[in-house]
């Protein structure tokens, strides 16, 4: 069930709010998974255990397509921003959102995680534009993770 995302919007693309497993490498490194909180045919926003360097390119493998080589924007309190090096067509993009059908209890679950996480960390930001804007950001991918959430349970 994926709803479109609500938060300022500096990208050249929209992005869809999205719940997803994929995984991540860096060269030299073994890959690690990711889960995949939004995406847009240019690029996503990935949660992860740890911050990476903005400016590096990775390999990042999506569901049932090969690796897609990707830079990190931006990376700050376990979410990076990935900028795809050559967008995803269309379809390509459509049956990825596809993938994300009806929400299981656990992946409702991890909705409620994610969202009670971008809160938090939203808290401890706002003390120049750009922290106001990665704290408008997170909140309102929190709201949508919310929204997906309660969506989700009402249907099922």
């Amino acid at each position: 069930m994926v709803m479109p995302y609500s938060g300022p919007e500096r990208r050249r693309s929209p992005r869809l709010a999205i719940c997803l497993s994929a995984s991540l490498r860096e060269r030299g490194r073994s890959a690690f998974s990711v889960k995949l909180v939004d995406l847009s045919p240019r690029g996503c926003r990935v949660e992860l255990y740890s911050d990476l360097p903005s400016g590096v390119w990775v390999w990042l493998k999506l569901p049932g397509l090969e690796p897609r080589y990707s830079r990190i924007a931006w990376s700050r309190g376990g979410f990076a921003g990935i900028e795809f090096e050559a967008p995803l067509h269309e379809a390509v993009f459509d049956v990825l959102v596809g993938i994300d059908r009806e929400p299981s209890e656990a992946e409702l679950e991890e909705l409620r995680r994610i969202s009670a996480r971008c809160r938090a960390l939203a808290e401890g930001l706002g003390e120049d534009e750009e922290e106001e804007l990665t704290a408008a950001g997170l909140l309102a991918l929190a709201g949508d993770c919310d929204s997906k959430a309660a969506a989700a349970s009402t249907t099922g």
